[in-house]
């Protein structure tokens, strides 16, 4: 998996990211995942950082977006997508109930969290590769 994500505008207090259809079905799969949990809704607050109302919001939201289309996500729902990505790693006990349960690895969703806050890094040092 291509672990660099660009952040190529902002449209006002959002910002466009390039994901390809492989990060938005990764994305989707952890925050659908985050949102079924079987948990308080005040457990799930704390580990990503809103209600299972705003994570099945956001989970319809990147599924229509069109394959090749932007991803606009603002500071805030950014943050959501990386916590449930990186909360996600620690919902199975080995590596292969998670690819079983997701079809992903570990190791490739901690990528994909990161390159998030590394494309988000860039976009605002003014190093990154624009559209």
């Amino acid at each position: 998996m291509r672990a660099r994500v660009n952040v190529t505008a902002k449209n006002g207090d959002r910002y466009v990211f390039r994901l390809n259809r492989e990060h938005r079905d990764m994305i989707r799969a952890c925050v659908g995942l985050m949102a079924d949990l079987r948990v308080p809704d005040e457990v799930l607050a704390v580990q990503v950082g809103c209600s299972r109302e705003r994570l099945t919001t956001l989970w319809r939201y990147i599924g229509s977006i069109d394959a090749d289309g932007p991803t606009e996500l603002s500071l805030r729902e950014a943050h959501i997508v990386h916590s449930a990505l990186l909360s996600s790693i620690d919902c199975f006990r080995s590596e292969e109930d998670f690819h079983g349960h997701l079809g992903f690895y570990r190791d490739n969703v901690r990528r994909l969290g990161l390159a998030l806050a590394e494309g988000v890094g860039g976009f605002e040092s003014g190093d990154f590769d624009g559209v």
